[in-house]
């Protein structure tokens, strides 16, 4: 089994020296500072005389979506995790359940931290919101 893993790690090892060999040198960086200033000013009127302009009720939707969707994954995870460490704790002998105390612990901050952000992502959209 070892002879296999270290036959299996050498092929790993040949094929990335053989990518690494063939990685193109292209480099496009310019010697001017001039050319990237105007290529900076050309971005920066390209955006100025665009036509198409943002919804502010599109992104609004967009933002309130995604809020939600990572709220509900966030919830749904937190309780998923709670139960099985729950069942876990009830269901161990005296030395698992004081490891399964430690990771209750880990379980409780990141809830906390989880739902802090949502907390103060909310507060961000209310406070821009009102801008």
């Amino acid at each position: 089994m070892k002879d296999i893993v270290k036959i299996l790690g050498r092929i790993v090892l040949v094929i990335l020296i053989i990518q690494m060999l063939y990685i193109p040198n292209n480099v496009y960086a310019t010697d001017h500072w001039g050319s990237v200033v105007e290529s900076g000013d050309e971005f920066l009127e390209l955006g100025k005389n665009s036509t198409t302009k943002s919804d502010k009720q599109e992104i609004q939707v967009a933002v309130d979506f995604a809020y939600n969707a990572l709220l509900i994954i966030g919830i749904v995870a937190s309780v998923l995790i709670g139960v099985i460490l729950g069942i876990k704790y009830m269901t161990q002998s005296v030395e698992e359940q004081a490891k399964i105390k430690e990771t209750l612990i880990i379980y409780a901050v990141g809830c906390i931290v989880t739902f802090g952000a949502f907390g103060i992502w909310k507060m961000v959209i209310e406070i821009m919101k009102q801008v």
